[in-house]
């Protein structure tokens, strides 16, 4: 049809797919006219440019783009929620001490209680994965975790579904995240579920492989676009009913299913999108409807650089006569109403408080009062400067500096950093007034009250 309506001095334009004999997919962009030279010849000048990788590595971050947004907002609107929830659970159980306890507002008290406990285990669930706590990376080998994750969920699997597994024994050991790994085999594994749920026969195949990029582009034959580097591959592929090609990546986006009724699922695949970019890597779907649907992930595997030997020459802080007889603990929050009702517990308990809105303020009472500071209790997200930020400076002042991380959401590989650069905890918001106090008095050695 374009060639049939080529004109001359006019250049029609178009793009498409073209299926070539090797089953390779590939986007070519072509530019046709015509041209009539002495009314002799009559051609058609056709110019196809290849755009095969350019095309995928927009389609992938256009759709990054849009997941990372959604994950945005739903986490800016849960952490308003959760701040609000942080500062109803310890108002409460403060007001609950202040009565007797057969008195007929404990009753109340009690259901307000487990009502905001309901919705703080929702967040924790969207926050953190489904998982009960927050995970450090570590060394391990991806293989060890296939095969203790199948050997169970074997066990939970109908007759008529086969699963088979073939892992790369050229696969070492690198960093890892154990339970987010688990989790996303769970996430996977039950979509496959799923889709074998009508079929006679389900097939389940679960691979695992060492691949290397050499340039930005297309992985080997598949329309998957990566940046040069070394990755390991995981992949399941199932025989179930498959996906049109039209939602293949729609169904990362949050509640959004391909079945009917759509109760209570619709997190997980948008959870399991999270939980690769959390570890820098890629996820990507490639399906036929009523034959197959294979799930590709790609982990990025860094080189660990070889540890020197070096003596580490620690800051040493002024001694000086401390003044004072109480514990002390400085209060690092944003939210007014959260750092004042932690104020008035720690005052309860005995502490000497200093309060601090933002890092800034937090970092310059630190210097203000070098070494007579027993904890700082730091949230992670505030303005003018963040608690990552606020931390790495504490330390600068003081490397000795014990300090508890808060949060109700932060970004991961800022908690994994202060993690193993020396944060004695993290807590998750919100908590109760019993489980911030103890915590406090657990690092701090002090002996609960009876």
């Amino acid at each position: 049809k374009v060639l049939a309506n080529a004109e001359e001095g006019k250049v029609l334009f178009y793009r498409s797919p073209i299926e070539t004999d090797d089953k390779i997919p590939r986007v070519f962009e072509f530019y046709i006219s015509r041209v009539e030279l002495r009314n002799h010849f009559n051609l058609v000048l056709v110019f196809a440019v290849a755009m095969t990788q350019r095309i995928y590595k927009e389609n992938l971050l256009r759709r990054n783009e849009v997941l990372d947004e959604l994950d945005q907002f739903s986490r800016t609107l849960i952490g308003e929620f959760n701040n609000l929830l942080t500062i109803l659970m310890p108002n409460i159980s403060l007001l609950r001490t202040q009565l007797e306890d057969d008195h007929p507002f404990q009753q109340q008290f009690d259901t307000m209680e487990k009502a905001i406990t309901r919705s703080s285990n929702f967040i924790q669930k969207f926050l953190n994965y489904d998982l009960q706590e927050l995970e450090v990376a570590q060394k391990g080998n991806i293989n060890k975790i296939v095969k203790s994750y199948l050997s169970q969920f074997k066990k939970e699997i109908p007759d008529y579904i086969d699963i088979q597994f073939q892992l790369d024994p050229n696969v070492h050991e690198t960093t890892i995240y154990p339970l987010r790994l688990r989790r996303l085999l769970e996430i996977v594994l039950e979509n496959s579920m799923l889709a074998l749920k009508d079929r006679d026969f389900g097939e389940i195949r679960l691979s695992t492989r060492m691949l290397e990029v050499k340039s930005d582009g297309l992985v080997e034959d598949k329309p998957f676009y990566l940046n040069a580097g070394r990755y390991l591959e995981l992949s399941v592929y199932d025989n179930g009913c498959g996906i049109p090609p039209r939602i293949v990546d729609q169904v990362f986006k949050p509640f959004y299913s391909t079945r009917i009724k759509n109760e209570g699922v619709g997190l997980g695949l948008f959870i399991a999108y999270n939980i690769v970019k959390d570890m820098n890597g890629q996820i990507f779907i490639e399906s036929e409807v009523d034959k197959y649907t294979q799930v590709f992930i790609y982990l990025p595997v860094k080189e660990e650089p070889k540890m020197q030997p070096s003596v580490v020459k620690r800051k040493r802080i002024p001694t000086r006569e401390k003044v004072k007889e109480k514990p002390t603990v400085l209060i690092v929050d944003d939210e007014y109403n959260i750092r004042s009702i932690m104020k008035e517990i720690m005052e309860m308990n005995g502490f000497r408080v200093f309060t601090a809105g933002n890092g800034e303020e937090g970092v310059e009472i630190v210097r203000q009062h070098q070494g007579q500071i027993d904890l700082v209790i730091l949230d992670m997200v505030m303005p003018i400067m963040d608690g990552r930020t606020a931390f790495l400076e504490m330390k600068k002042i003081n490397p000795d500096q014990k300090i508890l991380i808060i949060s109700g959401y932060s970004r991961r590989d800022d908690l994994d950093e202060i993690l193993q650069k020396g944060a004695v905890g993290f807590m998750r918001k919100p908590f109760q007034v019993f489980e911030i106090v103890n915590r406090v008095k657990e690092i701090l050695k002090i002996r609960a009250n009876k």
